[in-house]
């Protein structure tokens, strides 16, 4: 991965943050997996409530990942931001699911990152159970999801008429000749839709 924290879900890492190109906020999520099977990840990240209890009007960005074996790259697509979030930092709780259609493979990558275990509708099996034995025990818990803050750019699209799908690009998969220190163009990268 491309950051020293990032999230880990079956073996799915990701991380994310926002940029702007020609006046639009994008959503840019860097993904790698950690074996050597494919996978196919929905990710999901919706902006946290207020102490109030409100939740900004920021839309939920929830899609899908197809990553090759052992894979690297980001998906990137464009989102509207109202006038009052920009410049802002927001949180954003993270979820994700991820199946492997051909079985999960071998383990190459062994850093874990940080252990996601909410899924793509934000449920989580474990805090569920906590919350339960918590309540028989008499003790009142408040579980929230896994959050990430990230700076809104200034100057963007409070509107967004076609904001189209996201693009995936995969910059290295199992196979591939080692990346090493070059900075890969787009014209080296293979662009999956």
């Amino acid at each position: 991965m491309r950051t020293k924290t990032y999230f880990n879900r079956n073996g799915f890492c990701f991380d994310a943050e926002i940029s702007e190109r020609k006046g639009v906020a994008l959503m840019k999520v860097y993904f790698q997996s950690q074996y050597d099977s494919r996978s196919v990840a929905c990710v999901a990240l919706r902006p946290t409530r207020s102490l109030f209890g409100r939740r900004p009007q920021i839309a939920s960005m929830v899609f899908d990942v197809e990553c090759p074996p052992a894979g690297f790259g980001v998906t990137q697509f464009k989102f509207a931001i109202p006038l009052e979030y920009q410049g802002k930092v927001q949180g954003f709780e993270v979820g994700a699911t991820v199946h492997y259609p051909d079985g999960q493979g071998l383990q190459v990558r062994f850093h874990e990152g940080l252990l996601l275990r909410a899924n793509a509708n934000f449920g989580n099996a474990f805090h569920g159970v906590f919350a339960i034995v918590a309540a028989m025990l008499g003790i009142f818990v408040w579980i929230r999801p896994v959050a990430i803050k990230l700076l809104l750019p200034l100057r963007v699209a409070r509107e967004i008429p076609e904001p189209g799908e996201p693009e995936v690009i995969v910059m290295w998969q199992l196979g591939d000749p080692a990346l090493g220190m070059q900075v890969m163009g787009a014209e080296q990268a293979r662009r999956v839709r």
